[in-house]
Formats: C-alpha cells, structure tokens, sequence
C-alpha cells in the first residue's frame, strides 16, 4: 500500500510541475528568432527537489504541451521539446544526487570542466582560423559555430565559478548539476535539433539549412541559458529548506 502511495504522490507532483512548466514557458520575451522564458528552470527544480524522472517528464509534458499548441499538432518541434527536456531533467536530478551523495566539492568539478572547455574553444578558434585540422590522416573542417557553442559552454563554467562563492553547499550542488543539465539543452537545441529537422522535416532538403535554422536561435538560448542557471541557484535552497520536511515533497534521497 505504501509503495502505491508514493507512485500516486509522485504522479500528483509530476502533474503540478508538468502544469507549472506549461505557465513558465509563457512568461516570457519574445525575441526576433526564439524566446526567453521560465519553463527550462521549473524543470530543473521539479529536478532538484524530487529527482530526475519526475523533473524530466515535468519538463517534456508541461513544455511539450506548449509547443504542440503553438506548432498546432503534433510536429518535429514537439519532438524536440519532448527529448530534450526530458534529457535535461534526467541529467540535472541524477547528477545532482551523485555529487551531494558522494559529497564531490563542485567548486573542484567546475574548474575542471571550465578548463577542458576553455582548452577544447582555444582549439577550435584555432582550427577555424587556419581552415581546419588534420586529424587520423584526414582534414577536418571546423564550422564556426562550433568555438561559439564551446565559447557558451566556458562562459556557463565561469558564471558558476563567479557567483558559487556566494552559496552554501548544497547550492553550489545543484549550480554544477544544473550547468550538466543546461550544457545538454545548449547541444541539443544546436546540433539535434539540427539533426531532426533535416531528417523529418520536409522543407528542409539539406542539413546546412536545418542547420542554419537551428543556430538563428543561439541569443535567445544563450539568454535563457544564464538566466535558468543563476536563477537555480539562488532559488534552490529557499525551495529545499521550506519542502524537505514537508510529506516528502523533497525526494533527495530517493534513488533514480
């Protein structure tokens, strides 16, 4: 009976962040190509707070829903939404409960990180200016969207780096498992959505077409990207020390 309880309980707060991520994406700023909007961090809190399956599908029912109001059906950008922000969500719950398990110091993570991709955005500035590289016996191609998709990814790093002196741990926690969550997001709105629209989508006949249609939308995902990342970290904790006591609304513990 209990376990059928805490599925039941886990399917009411599955419905109230799917509903909640509805509301988010719709408040918002419209820019000329994509928006700025809320619905990626209700997301990542549904994460953060009861795991990375709930905050999952929360993330592709609520915003799913969304879209498939805006495209007016079922289309290959409802597709998208469902994968990735079921993706992020997934990522953003397990990492989070791996580091605060294994007590991980994110500060050490993050620069790690920050210097892998600081180092992977030197070489591909570098392979961009000199027209690629050779790499097994054959040149390779370095498509300038590229150092500006790393570029993101190193900036992210050095925000969290910038603003984590300001936190508890657990703070500083959920920072570094959300930037593995939003690093997911960034990929895939540039290189699968990419992917799925040249593949699916008829109007699309060759993939640089798909592809230039997918990286119009960097501003706004760059945006929206910062302003989710910093937000979950300031709003996290008030969130968990106001639910963990409260019937188990907090799932931190839960295995994934």
């Amino acid at each position: 009976m209990k376990n059928h309880n805490q599925l039941l309980y886990k399917m009411v707060l599955t419905a109230i962040f799917s509903a909640l991520c509805f509301v988010g994406v719709y408040i918002k700023i419209q820019l000329p190509v994509g928006m700025i909007h809320l619905g990626n961090f209700i997301c990542i809190m549904a994460s953060l707070l009861c795991g990375g399956m709930i905050g999952g599908i929360s993330g592709a029912l609520g915003m799913g829903i969304s879209d498939i109001i805006y495209y007016g059906g079922f289309s290959v950008g409802v597709l998208r939404t469902l994968i990735l922000k079921f993706g992020m969500g997934v990522i953003v719950g397990v990492a989070f409960r791996l580091f605060y398990k294994r007590k991980w110091n994110p500060r050490i993570l993050n620069s790690i990180c920050m210097v892998v991709f600081l180092v992977l955005f030197g070489l591909s500035i570098f392979g961009c200016a000199v027209g690629g590289m050779d790499m097994m016996g054959k040149h390779i191609n370095i498509h300038f969207t590229i150092p500006i998709f790393l570029g993101l990814v190193t900036l992210l790093f050095v925000l969290v780096l910038i603003f984590d002196h300001k936190l508890n741990t657990i703070s500083k926690i959920a920072l570094s498992a959300t930037s593995f969550g939003i690093i997911f997001n960034i990929f895939g709105e540039i290189y699968i959505k990419a992917l799925l629209y040249y593949w699916i989508d008829s109007k699309y006949t060759s993939f640089d077409g798909a592809y230039a249609y997918a990286i119009s939308g960097i501003p706004s995902l760059a945006i929206t990207s910062a302003i989710t990342c910093l937000l979950s970290a300031f709003i996290f904790y008030p969130l968990f020390n106001a639910t963990k006591n409260y019937m188990n609304f907090n799932l931190i513990n839960e295995e994934e």
